[in-house]
């Protein structure tokens, strides 16, 4: 199945229960076992602004297409990708 840029809104957020795991020192969010690695974008091990930027820019049309920016898995680099990314880097901080 190929990735598509746009057009449809779909797909739900990957679970992740993000339990127990303190921010490090720059507050990104660790890939862990408890953390899903959808949200890891540009493969640093960590969920940043640095991933949600990622696909925005492919949004935009000004980055090539990364299999990885399509972070709820629907076939769709869209708008609910960025969604999905803010509401996980979101739910941690609000935990800690």
């Amino acid at each position: 199945m190929g990735l598509t840029i746009g057009s449809r809104i779909g797909g739900n957020p990957p679970a992740s229960d993000n339990s127990g795991d303190d921010l490090p020192a720059d507050g990104a969010e660790p890939i862990t076992p408890s953390f899903n690695a959808a949200f890891d974008v540009d493969g640093d091990g960590k969920l940043t602004q640095k991933d949600i930027d990622a696909v925005k820019a492919i949004v935009a049309g000004d980055t090539q297409v990364s299999s990885s920016a399509d972070v709820n898995n629907d076939g769709i680099i869209n708008t609910r990708d960025i969604i999905d990314l803010i509401r996980a880097k979101n739910q941690h901080a609000r935990r800690y």
